[in-house]
């Protein structure tokens, strides 16, 4: 069962950054948290949807797309 909320170590280390880091992202109100009773605390579920807004593509390219043309050209070169 995945877990619902999570603490400021937990979310440095799935993020990959220090938690001094994580405390900053949230002075300045650039990570999602939830203070309770004076914890601050982190939904999983938004961690993940805000990670996910952060990934950045190729202009105009699907990475499905670029993965695709890669693999046809190695063919190509072994033939």
């Amino acid at each position: 069962m995945q877990k619902i909320v999570m603490d400021t170590p937990e979310v440095a280390d799935c993020v990959g950054v220090c938690q001094s880091k994580i405390r900053q992202w949230i002075r300045e109100k650039r990570i999602p948290y939830i203070r309770l009773d004076g914890r601050i605390v982190f939904l999983t579920t938004e961690i993940i949807e805000w990670l996910k807004s952060k990934q950045v593509t190729p202009a105009g390219e699907k990475i499905s797309d670029k993965l695709t043309d890669d693999v046809f050209k190695r063919l190509k070169k072994d033939n």
